[in-house]
């Protein structure tokens, strides 16, 4: 017994004609015929009776549709569960990113993932670290994972972490204010511009700021931090005005760089870095969908990256 003989089978009783089931299955009306003929010699059972209005099943061929009809919808089902696994997960992924990393990467995951996994709807919410985090560690607020940085997570509460690298950052402005170069840039020479800084004035202990003025007091150098803004566009403006130097990752202004509208100078003696992180709510199972796209956006972050110091697992 064959899969095409049930398929033959039922469509003849569906449409209650052998001439119009070979029209939809796109096959001789003999070939249709014979099939069905070889299905009831298996059987040893009449399925059929032919009369002047078309075809009409046996008691013993009622029986029989109905068992064929739901062979063929099991035999669908499967199909369609390997054709989902093999071509594409389905279901929707919300990412959290911070405002650099989104610039830097967001419509490239999203380009691939669609590509990839068109089954699979992709949300991003940019936010900062202590927001995204705060938001991680709610399930309810569903967020499937994020991106954060400036966190020392080995304490935290029901959050998985995954190391990614430690990043430099930048001093990037008009290159009238820093210069037209490359050079690395002394901690100490920052204290002669007003410096725009990613964050939202909260004065949270894990901010850019926090970390800023703490290097700064630990190396008796004065700073001028004159403004904090949560956009990375608006930091970029501002920097390229010369309203002062942004501190930055380096992929979130290299379209800046490039076009030489901005210059970035990675900042030493003492470096400034943050540490990246992948996180999850330990509390929430993620879905299939939202496993493929946390591998595939913590695979492009490392080969992608090449402002890391390092690649160390977490």
């Amino acid at each position: 017994m064959e899969l095409r003989q049930l398929s033959y089978f039922v469509k003849v009783i569906e449409l209650r004609s052998f001439t119009k089931a070979a029209e939809v299955l796109r096959i001789s009306q003999p070939a249709i015929g014979e099939q069905i003929k070889n299905l009831e010699a298996e059987l040893k059972a009449n399925l059929l009776v032919r009369h002047s209005r078309g075809v009409e099943p046996t008691e013993t061929g009622r029986i029989f549709f109905n068992k064929a009809r739901t062979i063929l919808e099991y035999v669908a089902e499967a199909r369609n569960a390997v054709r989902d696994y093999e071509e594409g997960l389905r279901g929707q992924v919300t990412l959290g990113l911070t405002p650099g990393l989104s610039e830097a990467i967001s419509a490239s995951a999203i380009e691939r993932c669609s590509r990839d996994y068109p089954g699979i709807s992709i949300n991003v919410i940019e936010d900062l670290s202590s927001s995204l985090l705060a938001r991680i560690s709610k399930a309810s607020e569903g967020i499937s994972f994020a991106v954060i940085s400036g966190y020392d997570l080995a304490k935290a509460q029901n959050i998985t972490a995954t190391r990614l690298f430690e990043e430099n950052l930048y001093a990037v402005g008009s290159p009238k204010v820093i210069g037209k170069t490359t050079d690395p840039i002394d901690f100490s020479e920052l204290a002669q511009y007003r410096l725009i800084l990613l964050g939202n004035g909260s004065g949270a202990p894990h901010g850019l700021k926090a970390q800023m003025n703490k290097l700064a007091e630990g190396n008796s150098i004065p700073l001028s931090i004159s403004h904090e803004i949560q956009a990375v566009s608006v930091v970029k403006q501002l920097a390229e005005r010369e309203i002062g130097v942004a501190v930055l990752p380096l992929d979130s202004v290299r379209d800046g760089v490039s076009q030489g509208r901005l210059s970035a100078r990675r900042i030493v003696s003492p470096a400034v870095t943050r540490e990246l992180n992948l996180v999850w709510n330990t509390d929430r199972t993620l879905s299939a969908a939202e496993e493929t796209i946390r591998d595939v956006v913590h695979q492009m972050i490392l080969d992608s990256h090449p402002s890391l110091i390092s690649k160390r697992p977490a």
